[in-house]
């Protein structure tokens, strides 16, 4: 009750700020408090948030509390919290309310800023999409987002001058940012872009570059996130983090265009060479991307289609591993082992070796390492199948 009172107190206290601007759709927390803190003349956003009774780390917080921040503006808290603006009521520890969404906060970059110039010349503001930490282009404008100045070259902070200002005084606007002309890495950040701020699609653009259009459309923000991310931890290591996350994007960009023929290019030219032969099954021979992106994803039922390009890989292309029953969804595995033939072709194991003898069922080629025999369906034609 004494921290209500106090709480109404302070409320009474604050004067509204002189300029009150009002949120625009989809635009960030930060940004709007940098805007605000521009308008009304404040050096940073900083002095603006303790003037509204917050200490250091209340104003420094990546969602400082709409509560303390809706007497600036002369509203009530549930009026302010109505205009749509993202709250800290979901973003607890590891998790950040972006646009409505919950996102792990390790794919967020709401301590560090980022925008893209041309939008905030042609909109007026920042919006959410530049909280997010694979924002390195705009896929409207076909430009790398800006993350540092381009003249103290010190990483952005929402706690500067303005939206296009840096703290040095450099103005960002003035600078021509480098341009991206990679369609599938537009198209990505496309995606990424539109499911965070709750819009539709472009198909034709995502049609374009031959990502998988359905997958796409039902692929949650989160999920595509820790995609984008896992792909990158499969990357060869690099020194500069931006590099890293932009190699991150690029990688995934290219498998999931002309779906699933660069997924399968991907997996031979990148898994392939750390296969484990001891074993003959295809989650064996693949573990760690298997383990990475099949059961460490909390949404993994938005991967089916990944999950089933991944079991298509080891029929059709890679030839080199047992496909388990429980993989398949139907009687069209055509990848075995003894056993597994055995039973298809209802033949014992040790007729099935004498007839390899006799050279009329047909072993596939096998890897150094490797020591169980394969078989493919398609290639035994001089047997009956059962």
């Amino acid at each position: 009750m004494t921290c209500s009172c106090e709480h109404h107190v302070l409320e009474q206290s604050i004067q509204p700020l002189v300029i009150t601007p009002s949120p625009y759709k989809g635009e960030s927390l930060p940004g709007f408090i940098l805007r605000a803190a521009e308008d009304n003349g404040y050096e940073s956003p900083l002095k603006l948030l303790h003037y509204a009774g917050m200490d250091d780390n209340e104003a420094r917080s990546a969602r400082p509390s709409l509560d303390k921040l809706a007497p600036l503006f002369g509203k009530s808290i549930e009026d302010f919290k109505a205009t749509g603006l993202d709250s800290g009521s979901e973003s607890r520890g590891r998790y950040v309310q972006i646009m409505g969404h919950s996102i792990p906060s390790m794919f967020t970059s709401c301590k560090h800023a980022s925008l893209c110039v041309e939008c905030v010349k042609e909109n007026g503001f920042i919006d959410g999409y530049h909280e997010i930490k694979y924002a390195l282009a705009c896929p409207k404008h076909k430009i790398k987002t800006l993350n540092s100045c381009p003249v103290c070259h010190k990483t952005l902070s929402w706690h500067r001058l303005g939206l296009t200002k840096c703290k040095c005084g450099a103005g960002l606007a003035q600078f021509n940012p480098e341009k991206i002309d990679i369609p599938e890495v537009l198209a990505l950040l496309g995606v990424l872009y539109s499911k965070l701020m709750n819009q539709s699609l472009n198909h034709q653009q995502i049609d374009q570059v031959g990502f998988p259009s359905e997958a796409m459309e039902h692929i949650s923000v989160q999920t595509l996130l820790s995609v984008i991310y896992r792909f990158g931890l499969f990357n060869s290591k690099l020194a500069d983090s931006a590099d890293v996350d932009m190699a991150a994007v690029e990688t995934t960009a290219k498998v999931f265009s002309n779906w699933p023929h660069n997924f399968y290019d991907y997996l031979e030219e990148n898994q392939a060479p750390g296969a484990n032969f001891k074993v003959s099954g295809l989650r064996g021979q693949f573990n760690s991307f298997y383990e990475s992106f099949f059961k460490n994803i909390a949404r993994d039922q938005e991967l089916q289609f990944m999950r089933d390009a991944f079991i298509s890989f080891g029929q059709e292309r890679w030839k080199l591993a047992a496909i388990h029953p429980s993989f398949m969804t139907n009687e069209t595995a055509r990848v075995l082992g003894i056993n597994a033939l055995s039973k298809k072709i209802n033949k014992h194991p040790r007729t099935i070796k004498k007839l390899i003898n006799e050279g009329l069922i047909k072993v596939l080629p096998s890897c150094e390492g490797q020591t169980r025999n394969l078989f493919d369906l398609a290639d035994q034609e001089q047997i009956e199948l059962v």
